[in-house]
């Protein structure tokens, strides 16, 4: 994680979906658009990033199939230890128990399938 600290990432997903937020997007496109700003800035940056966007949509209660399949699938393959090399140890257990969060939390959300924002 050359750009970007653990803490410092989850951060700046969560204040980029508040500033959507406040610019009077709904919750749904919100995180959407926050999620794309963080994508593909490497394999460790991304998960951090979709285990923050799972989170909103956990607190949400509801979010877009595409969104939540896209997000499970990579959590769930998701090698936590080849991450060792770019986290400590206590970052790796934080991002083990958030990823098990999000995945355990998408099994109780309501999904909408009409994926429109």
């Amino acid at each position: 994680m050359e750009d970007w600290g653990y803490n410092e990432l989850i951060d700046a997903v969560y204040e980029t979906y508040a500033e959507y937020l406040e610019r009077g997007m709904g919750p749904k496109e919100a995180y959407v658009r926050a999620g794309a700003e963080f994508d593909n800035l490497g394999m460790v940056e991304n998960i951090i990033a979709d285990a923050v966007i799972g989170k909103i949509i956990i607190g949400l209660g509801e979010g877009l199939e595409g969104t939540i399949s896209g997000i499970g699938k990579r959590l769930e393959t998701f090698e936590i230890l080849s991450a060792r090399d770019e986290l400590s140890v206590a970052e790796l257990e934080d991002l083990q128990r958030r990823i098990q969060i999000v995945l355990d939390g998408f099994k109780t959300v309501t999904v909408d399938y009409s994926n429109r924002v």
